[in-house]
């Protein structure tokens, strides 16, 4: 059967068993008459222990890959992660200009979802073994809130940016059968400030890497068992909002991939 350099088109569903460390610190930032602004450190608090969020998750992927040329690929992918809370307070948590007391029950959601396009071009591609530079553009979007329904208390922040993404993409074939691929995508973000791009003293860094060990039952389907890691690290000191977020999604992962 043919190897995997002659796919044109790659569809892959997969299933992640992610598990979640979530730490967010939601600052209160006032801005005086004279336009001093004073940031006031809220609470640092664990999304799974403080608020009860899950945490571990069955997630669903979705991937389409294609190659149009030897070298080329296009890649639309996406990762969206939607948990609902609600916990006993145990102790007294600042968030933004709200205030939440022990005992108190909180409900909350912490949504993130990353959709977009990536480009890679794989200067060494052979029968056995491709190694290639990828760039993409995902649109993140995320939301958050923290409610207390009976004093009808409820702070919530979103936003929606894009996000460029540089990686590394590689596979090598032991046979036409069995198989492992690697991918990682990073971004530090004082690589745009480097460019020019005021970010208004914000920094962190977001990577997406995963490796997996694949079996190419014939030249129309494989099956792959990996693992994936995604975390993002956001420090914003003085903006609006202001605080802290680090999300962090790692577990197996398993897939299946037909091919053209």
């Amino acid at each position: 059967p043919p190897n995997a350099i002659e796919d044109r088109f790659r569809l892959e569903v997969a299933v992640l068993r992610g598990a979640y460390d979530t730490t967010v610190r939601l600052d209160n930032v006032t801005t005086s008459a004279a336009g001093v602004k004073t940031v006031t450190p809220g609470t640092q608090i664990s999304g799974e222990e403080d608020l009860g969020l899950a945490s571990s998750q069955y997630l669903g992927q979705l991937e389409l890959t294609l190659l149009p040329g030897k070298h080329h690929l296009v890649r639309l992918n996406g990762l969206s992660m939607r948990r609902d809370g609600e916990q006993i307070l145990t102790r007294n948590i600042s968030w933004g200009s709200s205030s939440y007391k022990i005992g108190e029950r909180v409900d909350s959601h912490l949504n993130f979802t990353m959709a977009g396009l990536t480009y890679g071009y794989m200067p060494f591609r052979s029968d056995r073994f491709e190694l290639g530079l990828s760039f993409g553009i995902q649109i993140a979007s995320v939301s958050a809130n923290a409610e207390v329904r009976s004093r009808s208390l409820r702070a919530e922040e979103s936003g929606v940016g894009p996000i460029p993404l540089f990686g590394i993409d590689t596979r090598f074939d032991f046979s036409r059968h069995w198989s492992v691929d690697a991918r990682v995508q990073y971004l530090p973000l004082s690589l745009i400030e480097s460019v020019g791009v005021d970010l208004n003293g914000v920094k962190g860094t977001i990577m997406d890497w995963r490796f997996a060990i694949r079996y190419r039952q014939n030249q129309h389907f494989l099956y792959g068992l990996g693992y994936r890691n995604f975390n993002l690290d956001v420090d914003a000191p003085t903006t609006s909002p202001a605080g802290i977020v680090s999300l962090g999604l790692t577990g197996p992962i398993l897939f299946i991939q037909a091919s053209l």
